[in-house]
């Protein structure tokens, strides 16, 4: 039997060699000893006493489900052996085996070596594909108890390693065939588990294809935004967030919600509504941007862009928002903190620091090219402190700015003041474009000024007719080169 799926869950040296299709070996056709295989793995996570009897009753159980062998004359015996029939009461009763083998694995931790618990999964998850139809009531539950079972660890012993296991996981993921409806859910309940398992090893790299693949993968399925799995589209992205969250992968996490809450309407011609779920993704992913400390642009977080974000679940990071956006320094002082969302937990402290640096870039954005005083510079950020004391802070403040890539410039400690080469605005407005366009026009300027004098130089400075043409030259030249510029 072959199975083979598009869906790739991981890219990385455990699993690799699969290329995105999973490929099984045909179950032996002697069924009752494919089952003891199997059961003998499973003996050995029971008491000693048990294991014995254990296998023995999947093995009598396995062989009396096998088909009764055809009656056949001597001369035919080589011929019509071959042929056995297999019926639906034959195929219920190893679906009842097999179902009683996955039982004996729910919360067991099993023994194996790497090569021992890799053949288990491919030979259990074979029995599933293989004695289960894909709209069978059991086929979901018996996948995700095997996923539960691939997954499950006490860190007893080091066999079998982790990356058999997400090895093993991956193969039960990429051997699931693409359709819609339950088994699209069923595809996402194992991205979870996948997910869920390695981030809880702190193996990011192993998962990072994933979870960057996660939006693609919700509208593939039909969980999208403006589908009827909308809801459980939002509940996945939630509990991934929350899994990146809780280990500190904040930069992770805010991406995957960038890439969900951003997405178009999956239903033409119909636009996203923001629900309930998605209110509470849009503060997940504010306090996620004011909590990294390299954000810093909070002008693209538009309801046009994330529509979400009109109605976030929480007031109070809304209007964070709009301060933020708006660089206000004193709104920012009537918000209560310390504010909690989504496991991250934002201070007033940290919020403050970003806030003024947002605003010394702003304030440096429109004087680029010029010098600004240090106690303008105190001024804008509302520092309450005088003389040197003031000098020493608009310093700090600067040098932090220069850190974070918000601007770039040099300090004159003689003269109090910061000459601006580089400045990022808060949001870039038409009044930006308008300052880009005169300095280039400047330059433009400067450039024919030195062409002209240059080729006034080339002709000697003599009047007449060579000086005449050097002149002329010189004007086409000049002519010829606005000819381009305005082309």
């Amino acid at each position: 039997m072959t199975q083979q799926s598009s869906s790739i869950a991981f890219q990385d040296d455990f699993t690799h060699s699969h290329g995105g299709s999973c490929f099984f070996v045909a179950v032996d056709p002697n069924f009752p000893s494919d089952v003891t295989e199997a059961a003998q793995v499973v003996a050995r996570s029971r008491p000693e006493g048990e294991r014995e009897s254990f296998v023995s009753q999947l093995s009598s159980a396995a062989q009396e489900a096998q088909p009764p062998a055809p009656e056949v004359s001597e001369e035919d015996e080589e011929e019509e052996s071959k042929k056995v029939e297999e019926s639906e009461e034959t195929r219920e009763a190893k679906r009842k085996v097999v179902g009683e083998l996955l039982a004996s694995v729910k919360d067991t931790r099993l023994e194996a070596t790497d090569k021992e618990f890799e053949g288990f999964s491919n030979l259990v998850l074979s029995f599933i594909l293989s004695l289960f139809p894909t709209d069978h009531s059991d086929f979901a539950s018996h996948i995700l108890t095997l996923a539960d079972a691939i997954s499950f660890s006490d860190n007893r012993t080091a066999n079998p390693s982790l990356s058999t296991r997400y090895a093993t996981l991956a193969t039960l993921f990429n051997s699931l065939p693409s359709s819609t409806g339950p088994l699209n859910q069923l595809q996402l309940a194992v991205l979870l588990k996948l997910i869920t398992f390695a981030a809880s090893n702190d193996d990011f790299a192993v998962i990072l294809p994933a979870v960057n693949k996660l939006e693609s993968y919700l509208l593939s399925w039909g969980f999208g935004p403006g589908t009827q799995g909308e809801e459980e589209g939002n509940a996945a992205v939630s509990q991934v967030v929350e899994v990146l969250v809780k280990k500190g992968k904040f930069v992770e996490a805010r991406s995957v919600l960038v890439s969900h809450l951003s997405s178009p309407s999956a239903v033409s011609g119909q636009s996203a509504t923001p629900s309930s779920s998605a209110s509470q993704l849009a503060s997940s992913l504010i306090a996620l941007s004011l909590a990294l400390p390299d954000v810093f642009d909070f002008a693209s977080l538009t309801t046009s862009r994330f529509p979400s974000l009109a109605s976030p679940s929480s007031s109070e990071l809304k209007q964070l928002l709009e301060i933020f956006q708006q660089g206000d320094l004193s709104g920012f002082e009537s918000i209560s903190f310390p504010i909690s969302v989504a496991s991250l937990t934002l201070e007033k402290e940290q919020l403050d620091k970003k806030l003024r640096l947002i605003k010394l870039a702003e304030l440096c954005s429109e004087r680029v090219g010029e010098t600004v005083e240090y106690g303008e510079i105190a001024k804008a950020l509302d520092l309450q402190t005088s003389g040197d004391e003031e000098g020493e802070q608009v310093e700090t403040w600067v040098i932090d700015a220069i850190r974070a890539s918000l601007l770039t410039g040099r300090l004159s400690q003689p003269t109090q003041s910061l000459s601006i080469t580089r400045a990022l605005p808060r949001s870039f407005e038409s009044k930006h474009w308008t300052t880009i366009e005169q300095r280039l026009q400047s330059w433009r300027k400067s450039l024919d000024s030195i062409l002209a004098s240059t080729q006034r130089g080339l002709g000697g400075g003599k009047n007449g007719a060579a000086g005449y043409r050097g002149d002329e030259s010189a004007t086409q030249l000049v002519n010829g080169q606005e000819k381009e510029d305005d082309a």
